[in-house]
């Protein structure tokens, strides 16, 4: 929310402290009553939509998001977080054509070096924004180069080139350029096949315990179709740890615990690794963190050259999980220690 130069941040839980998910209708209904009280106030907002966040999920929901900007109009900007970069180019282009600006980066997905960051701007907003001044103090971490050319911003900031910033860029694209070139058929039945695998072992493994999320619905955008993409299908699967001696779920410092040791016995370091653990729940007094597995664009084309490639992506994905429930049972399991347990969620 922002007036003049102030600007007021706030953040919009999508789950319950217990990791559950909470309804659209809760949602949207806190996010009314915030761009309700901006607007009175003679503020104007922009709401952040994360697709997709570490646990995989596009928050808050489209149908959400596209209710609210039919209601308040110009008073709200979208901005669409996509840094996981775990979407289709034609999904950009849909979130472009309903005048969202969409984050992107090349770290996540892509698996390109850090601190390479894009923002997409519609031509509504890049009007705009092309006339905006900005703070002086920016010119300590960016140049002209970095911006559009004949946007007013250019002229506060150095003439000189970010190298850095354009060789991240140029290893993240040389993977993107890579990933596109596979038919998305191909990319769908990857894709599918591990998503399958994961969960079924996730589900019936008393090791874990999934976390709640829900499906990747994008149809807000394209209306009703029967055409299934590939960004539909999820490729971060989030799961807590169980403790196999009580009834109930390691803390989060215990997963912090196993996730580091994991870590430290890897030798090499493995294709399909386990994201650092995300803090999802609160159970009483004790925080819980889930742990993520997931794939990347560099795995997905790999996997495509054969059938072999993807049998041995899965297999390796499955290692991964026994050494995790193998460390996760020495974690909970020493003899002379009753560690306080959280209850099961």
């Amino acid at each position: 929310m922002q007036l003049g130069d102030a600007t007021r941040n706030t953040t919009v839980a999508v789950r319950n402290k217990d990791g559950s998910l909470r309804t659209d209708e809760e949602v949207e209904e806190e996010l009314r009553g915030l761009i309700e009280l901006a607007r009175a106030a003679g503020l104007r907002c922009l709401l952040v939509v994360t697709d997709v966040s570490k646990t995989s999920l596009l928050a808050p929901s489209l149908e959400t998001v596209l209710r609210l900007k039919e209601r308040f109009g110009a008073v709200l900007d979208i901005m669409i977080d996509a840094c996981q970069f775990r979407l289709s180019a034609a999904t950009i282009r849909a979130y472009l054509a309903h005048d969202f600006m969409v984050a992107v980066t090349g770290s996540k997905f892509l698996a390109g070096p850090i601190f390479s960051g894009a923002l997409l701007c519609p031509p509504p907003i890049s009007e705009r924004f092309r006339h905006r001044a900005v703070p002086a103090a920016l010119a300590d971490y960016c140049g002209k180069a970095e911006w559009p050319e004949g946007w007013v911003a250019r002229e506060a900031l150095p003439d000189r080139a970010n190298f850095g910033l354009l060789l991240r860029w140029k290893a993240a694209l040389f993977e993107l350029e890579r990933f596109v070139g596979i038919p998305e058929e191909k990319v769908i039945a990857v894709l599918s096949a591990f998503a399958g695998a994961v969960t079924i072992r996730l589900r019936s493994d008393a090791a874990f315990e999934l976390l709640d999320s829900r499906p990747l619905d994008r149809s807000d955008l394209w209306g009703e179709t029967s055409v299934l993409r590939w960004d539909e299908i999820p490729s971060i699967f989030s799961f807590y740890l169980c403790n196999p001696q009580h009834d109930g779920l390691l803390t989060a410092t215990e997963t912090a615990d196993v996730y580091k040791g994991l870590a430290v016995e890897e030798g090499e370091l493995a294709a399909v690794r386990l994201g650092q653990p995300v803090r999802c729940a609160d159970f009483g007094d004790m925080p819980a963190s889930a742990l993520r597995i997931c794939l990347s664009a560099p795995l997905i084309v790999a996997a495509c050259e054969s059938t072999e490639a993807l049998a041995g992506l899965i297999a390796e994905a499955m290692t991964v999980l026994d050494r995790t429930a193998d460390m996760a049972a020495r974690q909970s399991g020493e003899p002379d220690v009753a560690p306080m347990r959280v209850a099961s969620a």
